[in-house]
């Protein structure tokens, strides 16, 4: 849940913003974090981790927020990273969560296989995905 957290802060600082933002990702089909990276100069990703780490949270959190759109760049705990940025992958193409983005951000086949996966593991996991999702949110409710 806390890959995205830079996304609350972008969205309440600059509304405007991400809002044409958004809309140009589904418009034009394109990825969320480079719009955000060439309109903002930084992205959801890196302002989240920076956050994270300057609350003290642990390494292993804050390098995976930050890099959970580039998983080959973390260094201390490349594994989980991977693991989320699949994760993050699965969700966007079940449409699941909040993260509006247009379409599923890519996964690299070199981190499929290295995960032991030969494709995106949508609807191995669908089932427990929604499960796990439908009983999270409902907290909220």
């Amino acid at each position: 849940m806390l890959h995205d957290f830079g996304s609350l802060i972008i969205y309440k600082k600059f509304p405007v913003d991400s809002g044409k933002i958004l809309t140009r990702c589904k418009d034009n089909k394109e990825y969320f974090f480079d719009v955000e990276r060439e309109v903002f100069g930084a992205s959801h990703a890196k302002v989240g981790g920076k956050l994270l780490k300057g609350w003290g949270l642990p390494l292993s959190l804050c390098e995976l927020v930050f890099f959970h759109h580039r998983p080959n760049k973390a260094k201390e705990f490349p594994l989980i990273t991977k693991i989320i940025h699949v994760a993050d992958s699965i969700v966007d193409q079940m449409n699941l969560g909040s993260s509006r983005e247009a379409i599923a951000n890519p996964v690299s086949r070199e981190i499929l296989n290295e995960l032991g996966f030969g494709e995106l593991p949508v609807e191995k996991f669908e089932s427990q995905i929604k499960d796990q999702y439908y009983s999270a949110m409902s907290v909220f409710l």
